[in-house]
């Protein structure tokens, strides 16, 4: 599901809030998510899952076609844990 297929969503669930107002409030909580993340916190939504950052050391990587080694420098990634009840439900 893409950002708008979500608007369209709650605006069907919603009849009294406008698909730009939807929109911008989507829009607006994925920055604070954004910079939440960017800070180092992790985020919690109880019900649903969390987010939080990985560290990954830095490490060579060689191809294993021409055995040509490459240093991958250090990085954080972004890290989604479902909540028990969602794999309840999905039966994950």
């Amino acid at each position: 599901m893409v950002t708008s297929e979500l608007c369209q969503k709650i605006a069907q669930k919603k009849n009294n809030l406008s698909i730009k107002f939807i929109n911008l409030i989507v829009k607006k909580i994925i920055k604070i998510m954004i910079i939440t993340l960017e800070s180092g916190l992790p985020i919690q939504i109880r019900g649903f899952g969390s987010f939080y950052l990985k560290y990954l050391y830095p490490r060579i990587l060689i191809n294993p076609t021409n055995l040509n080694k490459r240093l991958i420098s250090e990085t954080y990634v972004t890290r989604f844990r479902l909540s028990k009840k969602i794999k309840c439900i999905l039966n994950i």
